[in-house]
C-alpha cells in the first residue's frame, strides 16, 4: 500500500494534515470489515485542525476495546487515581458542547480526569456495522444513543485510521487506532 502519510515518531508533537489531504488519504486506504477489530485498540490524535484535535489527549484517552460485534466500549481513558476506565459516552459527549476554551482548559481536563468514576460503565456502548462513509463501505463503530459513528479504513496491518462524524460537525474528527494486547 502506497500512501503520502509516515508514522508519527512517539511522544513527539504531530504536525496537523489539511482536512483535505485526510479526507483523500480515508477515501485511498483499504476497507476493513467488522470482525477484523474486535480487540483492544490504543488510541492517537491524528490533528486536522478539528475543534477535538488534542482534547481527548488531554483527558486522558487510551483506546477502544471490540469485544464482539454488539459489545464496544468507544471510549477507554486513563483516570489519575483509577487506572483505566471505560466511561459512558452519553456523559462525556454532553460536556464537548462546551466552548473550546472551556473544554480545552487544563483545569478542566485535571477535574474530569478526577471525576472520571462518575462516567464509568460496564455496559457495553456501541456496536460495529457496515456502512458507507466518505465513498467508503467499511467497517464503522455506532454510538448507542448517540448520534455518532466512526469509520475505520487500514492504514497498515495494525493501525487503523477513523473518522468521527458527530451529528451537527462539518467536518470528521480523524485518529488512529494501533492494535494492543490490552489497554
Amino acid at each position: 500500500m502506497t500512501t503520502s502519510y509516515s508514522k508519527p515518531a512517539r511522544k513527539t508533537q504531530q504536525k496537523a494534515m489539511p482536512l483535505s489531504e485526510a479526507i483523500a488519504l480515508f477515501e485511498s486506504l483499504p476497507e476493513v470489515e467488522p470482525e477484523e477489530m474486535i480487540g483492544c485498540w490504543v488510541g492517537e490524535e491524528f490533528p486536522t485542525g478539528h475543534k477535538m484535535d488534542g482534547i481527548l489527549k488531554r483527558y486522558g484517552w487510551r483506546g477502544k476495546h471490540f469485544y464482539s460485534l454488539d459489545d464496544v466500549h468507544p471510549l477507554v481513558f486513563e483516570a489519575t487515581l483509577f487506572g483505566t476506565l471505560r466511561l459512558a459516552p452519553r456523559r462525556v459527549f454532553f460536556g464537548l458542547s462546551l466552548p473550546r476554551a472551556i473544554i480545552a482548559s487544563p483545569l478542566v481536563a485535571n477535574l474530569f480526569r478526577l471525576l472520571m468514576p462518575v462516567f464509568m460503565t460496564t455496559r457495553a456502548q456501541a456496536r460495529l456495522r457496515v456502512t458507507r462513509y466518505l465513498n467508503r463501505t467499511t467497517a464503522t463503530m455506532i454510538y448507542d444513543g448517540l448520534p455518532i459513528r466512526d469509520a475505520f479504513v487500514w492504514l497498515d496491518s495494525d493501525t487503523l485510521l477513523g473518522a468521527m462524524e458527530r451529528k451537527g460537525d462539518s467536518t470528521p474528527c480523524f485518529f488512529l487506532l494501533r492494535r494492543a494486547k490490552e489497554l
